[in-house]
């Protein structure tokens, strides 16, 4: 339980990612500093959010090896990345199980094909770099509306249509809020972001995350069970971001380069938005 403790994955976990990233992502041992002791390094950093001056200590090398250990490292998770951070069905020619089971959502959100969760990690973006995310393939909550689960079991009654869409919308996006808890929870640099760091860095460093979480999940079954010994997951969760939205309809597996919206996208996603809207009214009181 201590590997688990310091490196957030078990011994069996971390042999396979140090394999997979020598044989097929370019990672390479330096004369003195083996593979495993980089990953060890690179994990350490992350799940324990160790300054470089703590790492120098913990680990025995000079701030300017671990440097450059640690994004010899980042580039070979981010090489991974590419071919674990995908769709299982790069079509979404299947609606997701979750959503037909269940009334609540179905067949309202039957094109919905993921969902995304604003949450704090403090880096540092440039103005002209932020967006708003209400764009063709994206529908958001009603604003200035109840939207969160617990402001609906203080107070369960619905007061509008709005307000049922909401409250449909916020428990439907959950899933990806319970994987923002559990990755806060297994690597406290989130909660600590290096701010002197570039912010390519940062975003690489949110991409490794993820890379990792779905190695962990793929390798390890009983994962979570053994991180809730450690951390209060749960109070993470609940202290996410309130900006979220449901990407609905698009069947585009790439990701696309930046494009300003139009008006008439976001009205399509508007009328879109009040259709679903209308017809859970009828189904939900």
């Amino acid at each position: 339980m201590r590997f688990f403790e310091q490196f957030r994955m078990r011994k069996s976990v971390f042999n396979r990612l140090c394999n997979d990233l020598v044989l097929n992502y370019g990672l390479k041992s330096t004369r003195g500093v083996s593979g495993e002791e980089m990953v060890a390094t690179f994990l350490y950093m992350l799940g324990q959010g160790a300054s470089y001056r703590m790492l120098e200590e913990r680990f025995q090398h000079s701030g300017e090896t671990i440097f450059r250990q640690f994004h010899h490292v980042l580039s070979c998770v981010k090489k991974l990345a590419k071919n674990i951070i995908r769709p299982i069905d790069p079509s979404f020619g299947d609606t997701p199980k979750y959503i037909m089971d269940n009334d609540r959502y179905w067949p309202y959100f039957k094109d919905c094909i993921g969902a995304i969760d604003g949450t704090h990690i403090a880096i540092h973006v440039h103005q002209d770099e932020q967006v708003n995310p209400t764009f063709k393939g994206f529908l958001g909550p009603y604003r200035h509306t109840r939207y969160h689960i617990p402001q609906f079991r203080l107070a369960p009654n619905f007061r509008s249509n709005n307000e049922k869409f909401n409250y449909c919308h916020s428990s439907l996006r959950t899933v990806i809020e319970r994987t923002f808890g559990v990755c806060k929870a297994r690597w406290k640099i989130l909660q600590n972001m290096p701010l002197r760091a570039k912010f390519e860095t940062h975003r690489d460093i949110i991409v490794a995350f993820f890379t990792l979480h779905n190695f962990i999940r793929m390798m390890d079954s009983d994962d979570i069970s053994i991180l809730q010994k450690f951390e209060d997951i749960v109070s993470l969760q609940a202290n996410e971001d309130d900006d979220t939205t449901v990407r609905n309809g698009s069947t585009n597996s790439e990701i696309n380069e930046w494009e300003e919206p139009i008006q008439e996208d976001v009205q399509a996603m508007e009328e879109i938005r009040d259709n679903i809207r209308d017809q859970l009214s009828d189904q939900i009181n």
